[in-house]
């Protein structure tokens, strides 16, 4: 999905981008949404997906992997943890910004994710953040042919 971006700003070696509040909502809502979706029982066919889905995906979810991504240890981190951290930093809000780092890291879970539990790192090519700068223009929060707005 794109999100736009009207600039980055830079705090010693941290990039961020600065985007428009409701860009912002729009990209932080699927981040949370791609992390509920993780940890929720789904419906397949009309019924409630068995727990061995469930135990597949927190099984894949909680391994260590990323190795020094923590300023506070040394020790490999989960996805559940890079996305709790991610999460964290979106309840903070003290302005509306990401760092580049974290979206790389989202978009590196989702493909870790595609690769361990569909075998597809492609797969879930359509939950990918890509961030594409806009400038000082007003980013497009339109869907529906215009008929719904976000802002």
């Amino acid at each position: 999905m794109d999100y736009y971006y009207t600039d980055t700003t830079k705090q010693n070696t941290t990039e961020y981008y600065n985007m428009e509040d409701s860009e912002y909502k729009r990209l932080t809502n699927h981040i949370i949404s791609f992390f509920a979706t993780l940890l929720e029982r789904g419906v397949i066919d009309g019924k409630r997906e068995p727990y061995s889905n469930l135990y597949d995906r927190l099984e894949i979810i909680t391994k260590d992997r990323y190795h020094k991504k923590s300023t506070l240890h040394d020790e490999p981190i989960s996805m559940l943890d890079a996305l709790c951290g991610l999460i964290a930093k979106i309840n903070k809000r003290k302005n509306n910004d990401l760092t580049t780092r974290q979206i790389d890291m989202f978009n590196r879970i989702v493909k870790d994710f595609a690769k361990d539990m569909l075998k597809d790192e492609n797969a879930l090519n359509a939950e990918l953040v890509n961030m594409v700068y806009v400038g000082e223009e007003t980013a497009q929060n339109d869907w529906g042919n215009g008929l719904f707005s976000i802002g």
